[in-house]
């Protein structure tokens, strides 16, 4: 997918206000018809997909999502569900003119594998429908009270990110993991891994530390670097750890 962002939950965070002003422009200039939300407030022990209540031009859309999740051996409910507040507010945030219709993803408690199977289904759904898509992950990093664990947590996963290197999220210091707390175990970042390729670079256009949390803007990028040997058909998020989850 071209355009699959991290943002943070909420009405916005002062220190991330120019990161997602780029967010809100990019995203302005590609007016896309549909946005796929994945947020960590909801967390469904299965993967779930919903169409916002009245919107049932989604409703399609919503039985792609789980037919090309089912393909993937992915077990997959669906329903109607608004928006969490969190995730209301950073659309909101994202889309001050034209609000888009939504499809909202359940980040699961699932193994990182799962994860991102579920978000290879959703940028299938997304492209079979021929429309301007975008996936927006709305969650945190870290969640630890202590800034000093929380920040070599973020600053570790954010360099990851940069180097194309997943399969490096969950192979830290199992100490690190526990003491980062991260947000629904990361669910949310392999889902937008899976979406984008698992060797997409995300770009950190912001990071912000407030009240115990870690918060990023990040972009990423599913085009593979220049001179990469790995053929497009392995590029799949592998030898990942299954830490911390149920």
């Amino acid at each position: 997918m071209d355009h699959v962002f991290l943002v943070p939950p909420g009405p916005g965070d002062p220190d991330l206000s120019e990161a997602l002003a780029q967010v809100r422009r990019t995203l302005g200039a590609w007016a896309p018809e549909v946005v796929a939300v994945a947020s960590t407030a909801w967390r469904p022990f299965h993967f779930t997909v919903a169409s916002r209540p009245g919107q049932w031009a989604d409703v399609a859309l919503v039985a792609q999502t789980a037919h090309a999740a089912r393909a993937r051996d992915l077990f997959v409910g669906t329903e109607s569900r608004d928006v969490d507040p969190g995730a209301a507010a950073a659309l909101a945030a994202l889309f001050p003119v034209r609000f888009p219709e939504v499809v909202l993803l359940g980040v699961a408690r699932q193994s990182p594998e799962r994860a991102a199977l579920m978000g290879e289904a959703v940028a299938a759904a997304l492209r079979a429908t021929g429309r301007r898509s975008a996936l927006i992950g709305v969650g945190r990093l870290s969640t630890t009270g202590s800034d000093e664990s929380g920040r070599c947590f973020d600053e570790g996963l954010l360099a990851s990110l940069e180097a194309r290197q997943a399969d490096q999220l969950t192979s830290s210091d199992p100490e690190i993991w526990i003491e980062g707390r991260p947000d629904a175990e990361l669910g949310h970042l392999f889902l937008l891994l899976g979406a984008s390729g698992a060797f997409s670079r995300g770009e950190t256009l912001g990071y912000s530390r407030r009240n115990g949390f870690g918060q990023a803007v990040v972009r990423f990028d599913g085009s593979p670097p220049k001179g990469d040997p790995v053929p497009p058909a392995e590029r799949r998020i592998i030898a990942l750890k299954d830490v911390g989850h149920d």
